[in-house]
């Protein structure tokens, strides 16, 4: 298994002059693994009672997330792919759970276990990525130097 390109990430500050947000490449392969991960996601979430609103927002954040990735479609091998730092947690939070959860010790089909190993390689970046976020929005609430 090669090397995550979520390795490659730089941050900059949006365009509401306040927010943090992290731009990286990714191949194909690695969002369409993300993608069938974010099914499996949204059909067990799907599964449950959405009594308040609050679940429905949760799952609606799933499926906007699962939309950003979609709209990679149009790239070839390596799309590009801004985060925001809710978006980076929940793409680790992905890549965890569902390795977490898939990889048992039956029989699975090859299709399944590299879906796993890359996940697992992906979860590495992203939780990177995730403790870099927390950095650089610190530094973005930082007074300026008076001059």
């Amino acid at each position: 298994m090669g090397i995550s390109t979520l390795m490659q990430r730089s941050y900059r500050i949006a365009r509401d002059g306040r927010t943090v947000v992290c731009d990286t490449l990714a191949l194909r392969g690695e969002i369409d693994v993300l993608r069938e991960a974010l099914a499996w996601k949204r059909d067990r979430l799907a599964r449950l009672e959405h009594d308040d609103t609050g679940d429905v927002l949760v799952l609606r954040s799933w499926m906007t997330l699962d939309d950003m990735l979609a709209a990679t479609s149009v790239f070839g091998d390596e799309a590009p792919l801004t985060l925001t730092s809710e978006e980076a947690v929940m793409l680790f939070e992905l890549t965890t759970s569902y390795v977490a959860e898939r990889d048992v010790e039956s029989y699975q089909p090859l299709e399944e276990r590299e879906r796993i190993a890359l996940l697992r390689v992906m979860s590495g970046p992203l939780m990177d990525c995730c403790c870099e976020f927390v950095a650089a929005q610190a530094e973005v609430r930082e007074p300026p130097l008076p001059v």
